[in-house]
This record gives C-alpha cells, sequence and structure tokens, in this order.
C-alpha cells in the first residue's frame, strides 16, 4: 500500500500544479498521508506516505512538522523518505530556511550517530565526509 500512497499523491500533486485538481482535495490527500505516517505500524506505509507529502507542495505546509520528526529517526530508510520529501518542500517555498537548516544539523548528527538501523560498512566511511561536506 506504500507504493500506492506515493503513487497516488504524486499524481494529485502534478494534477494539483496543473489546475485539474482543486487545493480541497489535495490537503484531503495531505491529511491521510499524515495520518497514515503517524499511525501506521507498516514501514511501507510509512515511507510512501512521507514520500507523498513531498509531493503535494503547499498543502503540506501544516504537516512539516511531523516530517522534521520523522526526519529524526534511526532507521535509514525513513530519514532518507522523509528528507527527500522535506528537500522538495522546501524547494517549493512551503519548508522555512530556518526547518531546514535544523534539518541539515540533525542529518549531520545521524551521519556521525553509532545507532543507525541501515548502517552501511564500515569500507564506506569516506562517503560520510562527503556527505557532511555537501550538506555545510
Amino acid at each position: 500500500e506504500g507504493i500506492v500512497l506515493r503513487t497516488a499523491s504524486e499524481a494529485v500533486g502534478e494534477l494539483l500544479g496543473q489546475g485539474i485538481v482543486g487545493q480541497d482535495l489535495a490537503a484531503q490527500v495531505a491529511s491521510v498521508l499524515a495520518q497514515r505516517m503517524e499511525h501506521s505500524a507498516d514501514k511501507d506505509i510509512l515511507l510512501g506516505a512521507c514520500e507523498g507529502l513531498g509531493y503535494l507542495g503547499e498543502v503540506s505546509a501544516p504537516y512539516t512538522h511531523k516530517l522534521l520528526e520523522k526526519f529524526r529517526s534511526t532507521d535509514m530508510t525513513v530519514a532518507y523518505a522523509t528528507g527527500m520529501a522535506l528537500a522538495a518542500l522546501w524547494e517549493s517555498g512551503v519548508l522555512s530556511e530556518e526547518d531546514m537548516q535544523r534539518a541539515k544539523q540533525d542529518a549531520l548528527r545521524q551521519l556521525d550517530d553509532d545507532n543507525l538501523q541501515a548502517r552501511p560498512p564500515r569500507r564506506a566511511r569516506p562517503r560520510r565526509a562527503v556527505c557532511r561536506r555537501a550538506l555545510r
């Protein structure tokens, strides 16, 4: 169901941008995604909901705080999905510069955290330095 959430949200976001669907429908979709993101125990649903919010632009604005909370996850796939959504929302002007800077600092802390669930192998450590430089 996660892929369905993401794909449907992407379609609604595209149709919203073309003026084919209205803000009300897109806002309803964003509300459902936020509920699924917060209450589902299924990781695929969580990932689809996070990514879906990124596709919906400004109608996702009321839920950016939930994305920022999920971004702090120790699960790298969740952090990645929410990071991509946050980046999309920042590019569309929904996320403030202050919130984006805070998210970048969280990402830098996560790169140094030894408790990540999807930790890259030791030989991949030089890539972390590249990631840190890119985030600064």
